[in-house]
Formats: C-alpha cells, sequence, structure tokens
C-alpha cells in the first residue's frame, strides 16, 4: 500500500498533464492535498465534460480543506 503522506505535491504543470491523460477514476484516486492550489480556469475549456466535472470538485474540495486549516489555526493560536 502506498503512503500518501510520502507522495510529492505535484507542480501545476504536471497536474495539468495528469488531467489531459488521466481517467477521472484515476485522478480522483490521487490525495487532494497533493494536489496544486487551483488550475487556470482558462485551461478547462480544451478539457472533456467529465474532467470539467473533476475539476469543480476539486476546486471545493481544495477551498474546503483550506478552510479546516484555517478553523484549525484559529482553535490553535486565536485570530
Amino acid at each position: 500500500m502506498i503512503d500518501v503522506n510520502k507522495l510529492p505535491t505535484i507542480n501545476l504543470q504536471l497536474f495539468m498533464k495528469l488531467l489531459q491523460t488521466l481517467s477521472v477514476e484515476q485522478l480522483r484516486k490521487i490525495p487532494v492535498e497533493k494536489l496544486p492550489d487551483e488550475v487556470p480556469e482558462h485551461f478547462a475549456e480544451h478539457l472533456s465534460p467529465e474532467v470539467k466535472r473533476f475539476l469543480e470538485d476539486f476546486n471545493m474540495a481544495k477551498q474546503m480543506a483550506r478552510m479546516n486549516e484555517y478553523n484549525e489555526n484559529i482553535s490553535l493560536f486565536g485570530k
């Protein structure tokens, strides 16, 4: 079994290539925390509808992760 904590963070250039080559099922297996923070919107114009939906889900998951991290920091350190 792969230890996802040991996986390197995927940079934007590599992620964009993965979006063009992997299936949505394969993309969903990548831990969200290892993906770049955002993908330029103009890039999504050239992707399939399924991958566009994946990107929408990805963006939502990244926003939720940032909110959770922010809330944890407030709990630990205060405002």
